[in-house]
């Protein structure tokens, strides 16, 4: 469930994130019954930074909508099995891990758009 298959590669997008920070969120669309990833990368910059990492389904709301979620992780440790769905992280940017995002729409005939921002 958490590991990145070559199989999902086509449906991985890479943002990479200079620094300082711009408060530029992106979005994008995940299609019905799918997944979709996105990696961030952030400069050489934000190394021992601590970053906040949010995403949501938009429009904005507390609560995800009912057949859409979310995970934000990094790799290799803790993996994504270990990180709660819904929630913003925090972590301290380590050169070498890999910061991701992962999106689940769960509708059969919705198309969902998602929001990441850094902070």
């Amino acid at each position: 469930k958490c590991k990145l298959e070559e199989a999902a590669v086509s449906r991985l997008f890479t943002w990479e994130i200079d620094y300082p920070p711009t408060n530029n969120p992106i979005t994008g669309t995940v299609d019905p019954l799918s997944a979709f990833v996105v990696e961030l990368k952030f400069d050489d910059e934000w190394a021992g930074r601590n970053v906040g990492i949010y995403a949501h389904a938009l429009p904005e709301s507390p609560v995800p909508p009912v057949g859409f979620e979310y995970k934000i992780y990094r790799t290799p440790w803790p993996s994504c099995s270990g990180t709660p769905e819904n929630v913003m992280q925090v972590y301290k940017i380590v050169p070498g891990e890999r910061y991701f995002v992962l999106f689940a729409n769960w509708w059969p005939d919705k198309v969902i758009p998602w929001k990441i921002g850094v902070e």
